[in-house]
């Protein structure tokens, strides 16, 4: 199978899966920050704000039933899902990862647009053993704060929402990645992206990647778009490609998305 150019960077960017979160007790640089600790306590420092990225750290201490080794090696796994709106959860593995078997792992990611985010953990091992960690069932959830400032949110069911009034300044988009139909994994890392291209006046477009790797998983990432002064109009649309060739188009058909003010 020839590659393309594209091809072989996904392929380069996921020849060895990518850390998840470290072990960590540093402070992180992230809007908001919230600890699971050992002692069961759960605790939220900050706002949640899309386009702010939220860090989570999770002590393994939480879930130490399902340890089992094998020849001398962890058989055993700790899953974090991560939700926004009751979307479909996110899975990324916390451990074991590079050699870490123990201690706080941290991890980081972006905030969509969204209300509330919701959390909950797993642990399994190759003897049978499981045991959740999701606040008996209910899940762990967290209120997320309006975006500042006027949003353009391309939701599920190819919806579209505006919230605010678009015009000179800022405006942040979101692109839920339920839209992208090119989502392929190589290596079991998701190996696909998301580009917008915005464009005032039908001047050349600015192109701006929609997503964030965070381990193995790829993440929606909401970005700000400025928006000069005068009135105007701001045109959008999404290319969406993965690692084996699958490319795609997000764009009313072609005749784009135009919001003008």
């Amino acid at each position: 199978m020839k590659l393309s150019l594209l091809s072989s960077a996904f392929l380069l960017a996921c020849s060895a899966a990518p850390e998840t979160g470290t072990s960590s007790d540093t402070t992180t640089t992230a809007s908001a920050t919230i600890e699971f600790a050992k002692d069961w306590s759960v605790t939220q420092t900050g706002t949640i704000s899309p386009g702010h990225d939220l860090t989570f750290r999770y002590d393994l201490d939480r879930l130490s039933k399902c340890r089992l080794t094998e020849y001398g090696q962890p058989a055993w796994a700790i899953l974090a899902f991560v939700s926004f709106d009751g979307g479909a959860p996110t899975q990324l593995v916390l451990a074991p990862q590079n050699g870490i078997t123990t201690g706080i792992i941290e991890t980081t990611i972006p905030t969509p647009i969204a209300s509330d985010v919701a959390f909950w953990f797993y642990a399994s091992d190759d003897g049978g053993c499981t045991q959740w960690d999701s606040s008996y069932g209910k899940n762990f959830h967290f209120h997320a704060e309006p975006a500042q400032g006027p949003t353009i949110h391309f939701g599920s069911n190819w919806t579209t929402k505006v919230s605010g009034s678009v015009g000179p300044g800022t405006v942040l988009v979101d692109y839920d990645l339920s839209r992208a139909t090119c989502r392929s994994t190589y290596n079991g890392n998701d190996a696909f992206g998301v580009t917008m291209y915005a464009s005032v006046d039908g001047a050349p477009p600015d192109a701006i990647d929609m997503t964030e790797q965070v381990g193995a998983r790829r993440f929606a990432k909401p970005q700000y778009v400025p928006l000069p002064k005068g009135d105007h109009t701001l045109s959008i649309w999404f290319e969406n490609s993965d690692v084996y060739g699958c490319h795609a188009w997000d764009s009313a058909y072609g005749a784009n998305y135009d919001f003008g003010y």
